[in-house]
């Protein structure tokens, strides 16, 4: 890892720092998967249940109610 680039711990490519999310939780300031195979799993079936499991899970937290359904049940 430079200040210039990194490598994508998903495609194992050594990319520029614009080909990366920001994430302040990271040392560097970026994801650690780059944009591209970011949107490649967000397109995918497991991807987009995560995506609905996670809302799903943050309204019934908001309501107050209990979630009955799991992530394999949306897939």
């Amino acid at each position: 890892m430079t200040l210039l680039g990194k490598r994508c711990k998903k495609c194992d490519t050594f990319k520029k720092m614009s080909q990366f999310n920001k994430n302040k939780s990271q040392k560097d300031g970026h994801g650690w998967e780059c944009r591209s195979c970011m949107n490649v799993y967000k397109s995918s079936i497991s991807g987009k249940s995560t995506r609905l499991y996670s809302s799903c899970k943050r309204r019934v937290k908001l309501s107050g109610g209990r979630l009955t359904i799991t992530k394999e049940w949306i897939e």
